[in-house]
């Protein structure tokens, strides 16, 4: 996060390693992890395409937890872009895989995909969906005590009932 040019370099070394020793799954991390890069950078478009291609070589490996990843990924490209009905195909097919395919008693990635579908219904002004995704993150965001995580998962629960005009619901996680 501090230097994307650096860890561009690395995830490129990284991708040509893998591909000296045919390592396809050590391919779609680099992949996977350059795009983050481009996120972080703001170049969404390339980012939604590093994916993209980080998704055909784990279907061909058949790895559906990446490829749970890469759509999330895609899907939260989109949403960052502001095109929610282009993301939310995405993270939903996204979501699915990964509670199929992982330990959901992660509780990191119970907060993350609880947090993106909040955020993603929010965007879409369907408060109720947003408000059951929120209110799913809460609990394993204050047992793992991630303070930024769970200030950011109240703000935006917050935005959905002051919408729904439960405002003392609002009020209560001020």
């Amino acid at each position: 996060n501090s230097d994307p040019v650096k860890a561009a370099n690395y995830y490129r070394m990284a991708k040509v390693i893998s591909e000296k020793i045919n390592y396809k799954k050590g391919i779609a991390k680099s992949f996977i992890y350059y795009s983050s890069v481009m996120y972080i950078t703001g170049k969404y478009d390339s980012g939604i395409y590093y994916n993209q291609k980080a998704l055909e070589l784990s279907k061909l490996e058949k790895d559906t937890f990446f490829i749970g990843v890469t759509l999330l990924n895609i899907g939260s490209a989109y949403q960052a872009m502001s095109k929610p009905e282009e993301a939310l195909p995405y993270l939903l097919e996204g979501v699915k895989l990964i509670e199929k395919n992982s330990d959901l008693k992660n509780k990191s990635i119970q907060v993350q995909l609880a947090n993106s579908l909040q955020t993603l219904y929010n965007d879409r002004a369907q408060y109720d969906q947003s408000i059951l995704y929120g209110e799913k993150a809460i609990l394993p965001a204050k047992e793992m005590n991630d303070q930024s995580f769970l200030c950011l998962i109240l703000i935006n629960l917050s935005i959905s009932y002051r919408e729904k005009k439960m405002l003392p619901k609002a009020e209560e996680l001020a």
